[in-house]
């Protein structure tokens, strides 16, 4: 996958920015601290993904003064020429256009094209907790195959409930029910 160009509208504290023509092969964005090159990437994720790694709302990723942001970028991908443009409200949903047509599922984008970010708040995929480099491999994974998705969260679904079942029991032996959730949990972890 390659991006062919972008564009930052009001994004985090990107008023305008431009990247026109974008080389093939290892690009690298440097500058001083505060410079805006993690908004940079963070806004050519959103195109990939319509979701920021960094903010679980909207209302950050929109430069302060501005009623909306907008991130537009041309990829190149195994699906081909891919135009995305998004318009990122303060506190509505985006509208997403893949190729000058609505998008309403980001499972419609993932199919078209995909990406993983890691920025530096991600250090601790590396450092720290396992349950770091679950999440991280389970966005790669639906970056990667999006029709599996929902696959992660099921599985940990069922191993919540399995584990509650286990803590809870207080009588001997296994709980009654403990075969039936060992057999959704496979069922869950093989998928």
């Amino acid at each position: 996958m390659r991006f062919r160009w972008v564009e930052l509208r009001d994004f985090r504290n990107h008023r305008a920015t431009e990247l026109p023509d974008l080389p093939e092969g290892l690009l690298v964005a440097v500058g001083a601290n505060g410079e805006g090159k993690t908004n940079l990437l963070e806004g050519m994720y959103y195109a990939l993904a319509l979701a920021s790694p960094r903010s679980a709302s909207t209302g950050p990723l929109v430069r302060e003064g501005a009623a909306a942001a907008y991130v537009r970028a041309e990829v190149d991908s195994a699906a081909g020429r891919v135009l995305v443009e998004i318009e990122i409200p303060r506190e509505r949903a985006s509208r997403v256009h893949v190729d000058r047509s609505p998008v309403r599922r980001k499972r419609e984008l993932r199919r078209r094209v995909r990406g993983v970010f890691f920025g530096p708040e991600d250090l601790e995929v590396v450092r720290g907790d396992p349950a770091a480099r679950r999440g991280f491999l389970d966005q790669a994974v639906a970056a990667l195959w999006p029709l599996r998705e929902g696959l992660a969260p099921a599985y940990e679904r069922v191993l919540r409930q399995r584990n509650r079942l286990l803590k809870e029991w207080e009588g001997r032996g296994a709980p009654p029910a403990l075969a039936a959730w060992d057999a959704e949990l496979v069922a869950a972890g093989a998928a």
